[in-house]
Parts: structure tokens; sequence; C-alpha cells
């Protein structure tokens, strides 16, 4: 599946998540602001109901359900690989400059977060 990167729904963020694996019902709240950030940017507006948050082989994934004029649209929040980030990092940093001066103050680096249709 592709991620919906026409209007760069992406951000910055670290994904977090917890020891235990398993599914879980969370709130809006609850997510990390990465996360967050990606889902509101992908609703573009739209109802967002049944946030889980889900930990498999050490990676957590948060899964949300979007209802657009009608239509439901299941997504999902995912860490972007090292081959995506190159890819679309020269365009978040169009879209958004102060992530580039971040990136070079800092040694960490700092992962793209993508909302992916389920």
């Amino acid at each position: 599946m592709k991620s919906s990167i026409a209007v760069i729904p992406v951000c910055l963020g670290l994904l977090q998540g917890f020891a235990a694996a398993g599914e879980m019902k969370v709130k809006m709240n609850d997510l990390p602001p990465a996360v967050q950030a990606a889902v509101k940017e992908q609703s573009k507006g739209a109802a967002i109901r049944g946030l889980s948050k889900e930990v498999e082989n050490g990676k957590t994934e948060y899964e949300a359900e979007l209802t657009v004029d009608g239509q439901r649209r299941p997504v999902r929040a995912r860490q972007a690989s090292a081959e995506e980030k190159a890819e679309l990092w020269p365009r978040v940093v169009a879209a958004y400059g102060g992530y580039a001066g971040y990136q070079r103050r800092t040694q960490r680096d700092i992962p793209l977060v993508l909302c992916d249709p389920r």
C-alpha cells in the first residue's frame, strides 16, 4: 500500500510504545504528538473514531478510522523506512523549513510518521 503523500501528511516525531504486545483502544490525547498530527492531517476535518494501538515485534502502530463525506477511511500511522525518509525529507523541509535547521542542530535522527490507508 502506498502512503498518501500528495499533501505531505507526514509529521516528525518518534513512535512511542509499550513493551506489552496486543491491541488496545486509545483516546486522541493518549497518542504521541507526532501520531496525533499525522491523523489530524489525514482527517482534514473528518470524524475520527476507533483509535487503537498495537505492538508487534517491538514496533508500535496506531490505527484510526476516519469518516469523510459518509465514507469510512481506515488509516495506520507508522514510522517511515530509511528509504521513504530519504525520498520524502526534501519535500518535508520544503513545506516546513524549520526541520532542516532542527536536524542540523541535533545528533539524533528525526523520524517521519506516515499515515497509510489500511
